[in-house]
């Protein structure tokens, strides 16, 4: 009989990881690969290749690093790993954050709406994908994964009005990308 599965209790698995063990690491591979995947994927406009690339990459920092987990939300610790993971893609891919910190005036100011509020979550990821980067990214980071402007600023080494510019641009292209699909 097998010592792990997918349904053993976490500090189980991660004891049995830390040993390096190879079932343990394969069931906890498993146990959360679905939600990051599904993380992963929001990064990666839905490409499958890309988001396994990330996820994968995400668990070998994890399985690495484990013993820098101080037992707190390892849901959270985990995600967050996948998070910057993506990041780290995205800014190899694209180069694009380094020449878009524009210095933004100080006194820029977010405005709040709600245009999206009648599409499925299927339409407003489909719509989301078609944001260009780094507003896509920006906007993912806090719309879905909750970050404020300050912690995306750090996380993206950019200046937090340029993080509030972003922010502004996913909005107008997502709202005007919604319009169009609205009378489609």
């Amino acid at each position: 009989m097998a010592k792990y599965s997918i349904h053993s209790p976490l500090d189980e698995l991660i004891s049995g990881c830390k040993a390096q063990d190879r079932l343990a690491q394969r069931y906890l591979y498993e146990k959360y690969f679905k939600m990051l995947m599904q993380k992963a994927l929001r990064y990666s406009k839905n490409d499958r290749e890309i988001g396994l690339e990330i996820v994968n990459n995400a668990f070998l920092s994890v399985f690495t690093h484990l013993y820098d987990f101080r037992g707190e939300n390892f849901e959270g610790w985990i995600s967050k790993i996948v998070t910057n993971k993506a990041l780290h893609k995205i800014r190899s891919d694209n180069n694009y954050y380094k020449h878009l910190d524009a210095e933004i005036p100080n006194d820029f100011v977010l405005q709040e709406s709600d245009p999206i509020s009648h599409l499925s979550v299927s339409e407003i990821n489909n719509q989301i994908n078609r944001v260009s980067e780094p507003q896509r990214s920006i906007f993912i980071l806090n719309n879905i994964d909750g970050y404020n402007i300050r912690a995306i600023a750090q996380m993206l080494e950019m200046n937090e009005n340029t993080i509030k510019w972003h922010l502004v641009e996913a909005k107008k292209s997502l709202a005007k990308s919604v319009n169009n699909y609205k009378y489609k």
